[in-house]
């Protein structure tokens, strides 16, 4: 008898499972197809359909509160509508069914970067990046977090220095390993050596000329020319500097360049020999 009832309520269970995932796809479907169909509508239509997948979803999980994936999709779903509260709710909610899943630790992650809270969004990232080591974008978020906030780690003393630098350069390390033609992961890695305490001015040097020989387009070739010039002046290879600033021609690039140029005259003997000369 206890066995025939055990029976009975695990099916009832699975029964009530299937439901609630139809009911979930069902959410899921009419959301797929506002989103189809949202650079057609007017703002009113917008509005209403989507204070109605809202409320779709507050009622699934009013429902079914230990629903995971419902309460990952409800979040998503506000965030891409603007209720970023109701948004955070969902995600803490299902943090708290399945603590540290990599996408709610991402999705809470953001939200905490954007609210000007960088050490809570570096705690979720570092869970994301450690707890899923194969998609880059974790370790670029540690790395950006990173990156974004310096002055803070450094000054709060959550690293020395010197800590920060190993840290930003492993994660940014592993997000260009992971994904190797994700150019803005090698971007970003390459801008990062002017932040570093200690700069490894030969391997930034590497990187920089591999992004000089992938730009498509004349800015991003001068900008690539201007960090190089930056570098080859931190090592003295003055020659290279100077080459490298012939190049840039852009406007929007001008201060950088003249002010590079300055600094390069006052250092070059020649250039230096030449204006003393003048001088007498």
């Amino acid at each position: 008898m206890i066995i025939g009832c055990m029976f009975c309520l695990g099916v009832v269970a699975q029964a009530v499972e299937t439901l609630a995932t139809r009911e979930l796809e069902d959410i899921a479907r009419v959301e797929a197809l506002l989103e189809r169909e949202w650079n057609a509508l007017p703002e009113s239509d917008r509005v209403r359909r989507a204070e109605g997948i809202v409320k779709d979803y507050a009622q699934f999980l009013k429902k079914n509160p230990n629903s995971v994936e419902g309460n990952i999709l409800a979040g998503k779903f506000c965030r891409r509508v603007n209720c970023d509260a109701q948004a955070v709710d969902y995600f803490q909610a299902a943090n708290r069914l399945s603590p540290g899943l990599p996408v709610v630790c991402q999705q809470l992650g953001n939200y905490c970067a954007e609210s000007m809270h960088p050490a809570e969004a570096l705690s979720y990232f570092l869970t994301a990046a450690q707890n899923d080591p194969t998609q880059g974008v974790y370790a670029y978020q540690v790395a950006e977090t990173l990156l974004s906030y310096r002055d803070f780690f450094i000054t709060k003393n959550f690293y020395t220095a010197a800590a920060f630098d190993a840290a930003m350069a492993e994660y940014f390390e592993r997000a260009v390993l992971l994904e190797p033609r994700n150019r803005i992961y090698a971007l970003r890695q390459a801008e990062s050596v002017f932040y570093q305490q200690v700069p490894n001015w030969p391997k930034a040097r590497v990187q920089w000329e591999a992004l000089l020989g992938y730009a498509t387009t004349q800015l991003e070739k001068e900008y690539a020319s201007l960090q190089l010039a930056h570098i080859t002046y931190e090592i003295g290879d003055l020659m290279a500097t100077r080459l490298y600033l012939n190049t840039v021609q852009s406007p929007q690039l001008a201060e950088g360049k003249y002010t590079l140029m300055a600094a390069l005259d006052s250092r070059d003997p020649l250039v230096a020999g030449a204006v003393n000369l003048k001088n007498l």
